[in-house]
């Protein structure tokens, strides 16, 4: 989800055959507004993919003890049991992923429409929220 910006409810719906490791993509059959759509993947998490599904064809990508699909609260659960692990310290949720991605390309790119492609916003407005200018563009902008 840090690497594709994806909503938990699109996460924990996917099925193996959702991915396309080739092409670095996700299809996303449930998405905010019933809009189904397509992710794109970073290099590194297709490749941590492909080493996750090992010749699974078909079934949830994130199955639960008995195979059957995890809910948003348990992978919530999960996170935390994940970050505490890690040594992250910081409280952070799965739509704090999401958000850290958003801001993430919107950095990178200083492109609210790239930003918007990205988070699969259907309104610009919704992507305003990353929109953040650091003082240095400002002054390189006015020439001080």
């Amino acid at each position: 989800m840090l690497g594709s910006g994806i909503r938990v409810g699109s996460a924990v719906a996917l099925d193996v055959e959702d991915l396309d490791l080739e092409r670095g993509e996700v299809r996303l059959r449930t998405a905010k507004g019933d809009r189904p759509s397509q992710a794109v993947l970073p290099r590194g998490v297709a490749e941590l993919l492909r080493g996750y599904v090992a010749g699974r064809r078909d079934g949830p990508l994130f199955p639960g003890r008995r195979g059957e699909r995890i809910t948003a609260r348990h992978f919530a659960r999960r996170l935390q049991c994940w970050l505490r692990r890690a040594g992250v310290e910081r409280p952070a949720s799965p739509h704090t992923l999401r958000h850290s991605f958003a801001a993430r390309v919107y950095a990178r790119t200083g492109d609210l429409l790239v930003t918007q492609a990205a988070l699969g916003h259907a309104s610009i407005a919704s992507t305003t929220v990353y929109a953040r200018c650091d003082r240095e563009r400002v002054r390189e902008a006015v020439g001080a």
